[in-house]
């Protein structure tokens, strides 16, 4: 791309020779359009060639890339005589600084005028109408114009036409270099004159001898003999070239005096009582300054001498008087004015007033005398004070966008800002309208002009059908090309029909493939250019310090580096392993190869008394064994009075319940588990029936369900089955409830509790295996890594702090032992229970099904709020009931 308003010079062959093609210059016989060959007849190369790209409607305005039309309104440039459009060469003189503007082709410089339309001529102040007889633009007057850079006096008798005026056909007579002899030229030619032949005897610059030389340009040399001459007072006499004289003065002695020898004249004056005082000079001497004619005022000059009364002045010698007048002449300093009396000779210099010197934005100012200041040190001190003014100017510049900021702004007060401090000097750079340029003028207010840039050379579209002819404007929509893209797609798919474009890409391909996602979690369907495969599931990938797994979603690449220098540094997550003491998770952030911190852990832990009745919160601090807090008194009557009356069958329900340590342990390792056994008992004290048929889903389920009902005072029937599933009876008694403290709600308490499913059930073990065989198993690769909690003589559980550990190790137990499988609590489904709701709901043989509770409930919501069942029967059986087979 070529900016066409960059060039700064006159390129002459812009106006390509015309050659007028035989159908073209052939008179039309009808008179009915201008015959060219008449037209540029007389023209000069220039003139000739734009007559024709007028005529031809090729003639392009270079602001705007496009023709100039015979009906346009025109500005032609009075120095390259290019022609634009009126309209825009306004919008081009408004991106120029004000006062002065160049003409975009030549650079040539205009100042203080603004461009205007007319002929070619300039006589005409309007467009002149369009003929098809007359040249275009054309005034079809004389052109009268003065041919400009000649000394040709005749004015141009063409018709008003474009271009540069033809020489004059006149002839002149023309002197030679001495003005002897006249030879002939043609009018407004470039003739450096012509020598005689003959002396030039010219005076020479003394006045005295003349020139010898041959006729000769320009001015004749200085004359070089030498003589004896006289200063202009006389004192001095000088051997000087005649040549070299300064003046020549006639003295009155009949001498001719050239040159001042620069001492005091001290000539005698006129009044014969002083001397000139004057540096050697030509003419006469001024009078003397103290004559009684030259003074007619006393010493200040306000009172005439003939209204005081005083002695005439007969001589210069006589004293000038003086008045009783303030003298009040205008001091040295040129500010203020002298306050003494009327006094003989010079007022004092020191001018001794008080004057206050601003800032240059007014904004703090210091005292001085005035003859510290004026008249010469004005400017300096003026800088001195704000050089330490600190305050900063906020002005909008003329831009209306950025603001002055400069300190001590000397247009800070003035709005017209005479000093131009407030033009704003930043570069615009705002888009243009072809959005591949920025404004390069000085920031603006309103829209930036049209994007100037342009390209001369042709283009052709990918299937070459269509041509884009030059010129080009930068940001030009390109035209559209009827022909279908015949490109194909490098992955092999059909491409989509569209039509053939300029640049850029065909449309991506939209075929759906199917691909592996980015952490081969799963295949996953996207589109062919796709570059995203994420499934959007968690990464999984262990990272490297071997206890963690990366936590981001799905993503290309590694996962974060956290190995330096080779060292493996933290990942960042917590540690999350179990303490060995106190069973917590380790806070800390993930500390590969270092051992956790027993005696940093800070979680809160409650204990309690041996009848759980006073109860405290303290800092776990690594605690192997919780402590017991004793009881006190009352604990003691609260014993005695429950024996009491559980003799006599009365209960209280003021008591906190004392859990076992297997619920306890369970409650930890399981909580969800728990939680959906204790929904299901407080559902069924909340729907007044009378039996509940509890099928659990494992024997986890039965041994926990089955010790829990006593804490609600439940009655509990098994059946003889050998069967881990085999349902038992839950039968609600009149002193049935919910416990004071629920199992869920202290371990929750606690804070040791297991919430990541990494547990593995062992199950079918015989009675020789122990805690310590697993701990064999286990031990030397997953140290401190595993809780157990044994469920029954035959099977327990083994919780892990990282499911990857967990993993790991089900492999290793599943060599040793038989029955190994993970234990997720959070997927359990409770099966289906049968409630025994009377007589009629026997005869009728329906069942009703308990809902599963797979998510752990909300804070704010209690589980006991939620009733899932139904009455659908008798509260109370009769005693005739059938029993439950």
């Amino acid at each position: 791309m070529q900016n066409l308003s960059t060039s700064g010079y006159i390129d002459k062959s812009y106006h390509q020779k015309v050659e007028v093609e035989p159908t073209v210059v052939t008179k039309n016989h009808n008179n009915n359009r201008l015959d060219i060959r008449e037209a540029i007849e007389g023209h000069t190369e220039l003139a000739a060639s734009i007559i024709v790209s007028l005529v031809k409607n090729n003639y392009q305005c270079l602001i705007c890339i496009d023709n100039i039309r015979k009906k346009a309104a025109i500005w032609s440039c009075s120095h390259c005589y290019h022609m634009f459009h009126i309209g825009c060469l306004k919008k081009w003189k408004k991106s120029q600084p004000p006062g002065s503007w160049t003409c975009p082709y030549c650079r040539y410089e205009y100042v203080n005028t603004n461009p205007r339309v007319s002929c070619h001529c300039g006589k005409s102040r309007n467009a002149p109408k369009y003929s098809p007889f007359i040249v275009p633009h054309s005034c079809d007057e004389v052109c009268g114009k003065m041919r400009e850079g000649t000394d040709c006096d005749h004015p141009c008798s063409m018709r008003c036409h474009p271009g540069s005026c033809p020489p004059c056909g006149s002839m002149k007579m023309k002197e030679c270099f001495c003005k002897k002899t006249v030879y002939p030229i043609p009018c407004g030619s470039i003739d450096n004159g012509r020598t005689c032949g003959e002396p030039c005897q010219k005076l020479l610059n003394c006045g005295i001898h003349r020139c010898d030389n041959i006729c000769h340009d320009g001015d004749c040399d200085n004359c070089t003999v030498e003589n004896e001459e006289i200063c202009f007072c006389g004192k001095e006499t000088n051997l000087r070239t005649c040549g070299n004289a300064e003046a020549f003065y006639p003295a009155g002695d009949g001498t001719i005096r050239t040159y001042s020898c620069n001492s005091i004249c001290q000539k005698p004056l006129d009044c014969g009582n002083h001397v000139c005082q004057s540096i050697c000079h030509p003419d006469q001497c001024q009078p003397c300054e103290f004559s009684p004619t030259a003074i007619t005022h006393c010493q200040c000059g306000q009172t005439n001498i003939k209204d005081l009364d005083v002695p005439r002045r007969e001589s210069c010698l006589d004293p000038i008087p003086t008045c009783s007048k303030v003298c009040n002449k205008l001091l040295y300093c040129g500010k203020h004015y002298c306050d003494k009396i009327c006094h003989e000779g010079n007022c004092s210099d020191l001018c001794t007033e008080s004057v206050i010197v601003s800032c240059k934005c007014g904004g703090s100012s210091q005292t001085f005398e005035c003859n510290e200041v004026f008249p010469d040190h004005f400017d300096e001190i003026t800088d001195s004070i704000s050089a330490t003014c600190k305050r900063i100017c906020r002005k909008l510049r003329s831009c209306g966008r950025h603001r002055c900021g400069n300190k001590c702004c000397p247009s800070r007060n003035d709005p017209t800002d005479a000093a131009g401090v407030h033009i704003c000097q930043l570069r615009c750079g705002k888009m243009l309208n072809c959005k591949n340029h920025r404004c390069s003028q000085l920031c603006h207010k309103g829209h930036c002009s049209k994007c100037l840039e342009a390209s001369f050379e042709d283009r052709v579209c990918s299937c070459g059908f269509t041509i884009w002819e030059a010129p080009i404007r930068c940001g030009e929509t390109p035209p559209v090309c009827r022909q279908y893209c015949a490109k194909e797609y490098e992955c092999g798919h059909n491409v989509i029909p569209h039509y053939c474009h300029w640049d850029g890409e065909c449309p991506p391909c939209s075929t759906i493939v199917v691909r592996e996602c980015y952490g081969k979690h799963r295949t996953i369907r996207v589109r062919c250019t796709s570059t995203e495969r994420s499934c959007g599931e968690t990464c999984g990938k262990p990272l490297s310090c071997g206890e963690h797994t990366c936590i981001m979603k799905c993503h290309d690449g590694e996962c974060e580096p956290n190995v330096i220098d080779g060292e493996i540094t933290s990942c960042g997550q917590k540690c999350n392993k179990l303490l060995s003491k106190c069973m917590h998770r380790c806070e800390l952030p993930c500390h590969p190869g270092e051992e956790c911190i027993e005696e940093e852990c800070t979680r809160p832990i409650k204990v309690y008394c041996e009848c759980r009745r006073i109860s405290e919160n303290i800092p776990c601090i690594g605690l192997a064994d919780v402590p017991v807090l004793e009881c006190d008194s009352i604990c003691e009557k609260e014993k005695k009075n429950r024996r009491l009356a559980e003799a006599f069958g009365i209960f209280s329900t003021n008591s906190a319940p004392v859990y076992s340590d297997f619920l306890l342990s369970v409650a930890r390792s399981c909580p969800y588990v728990v939680r959906n056994i204790e929904k299901t008992f407080l559902d069924f004290l909340h729907s007044g029936i009378s039996v509940y048929r509890f099928i659990p889903s494992d024997n986890i389920q039965r041994k926990i369900a089955y010790e829990l009902a006593k804490y609600y005072f439940f009655d509990t029937e098994k059946y003889h089955s050998r069967d881990v599933f085999a349902p038992f009876q839950l039968i609600r008694k009149r002193d049935s409830r919910i416990p004071n403290e629920m199992l869920s709600d202290i371990v929750m308490d606690d804070g040791n509790v297991n919430h990541t499913p990494t547990t593995i059930q062992i199950g079918s073990l015989n009675a020789s295996v122990s805690t310590s065989s697993i701990l064999e198993c286990l031990l030397p690769d997953y140290q401190r890594m595993f809780t157990i909690h044994w469920i029954d003589d035959n099977s327990c559980l083994v919780v892990f702090n990282t499911e990857k550990s967990a993993i790991a190790a089900c492999d290793q137990l599943g060599r040793t032992f038989k029955n190994v499988s993970f234990y997720n609590d959070t997927n359990l489904v409770p099966r289906t229970g049968t409630l025994v709701l009377g007589k009629e709901y026997l005869k009728s043989n329906r069942s009703y099904s308990v809902p599963s509770y797979n998510q752990e409930p909300e804070d704010e919501t209690k589980p006991w709020e939620t009733n899932a069942f139904e009455v659908l029967g008798d509260t109370e059986p009769t005693s005739d009931e059938e029993p439950w087979n």
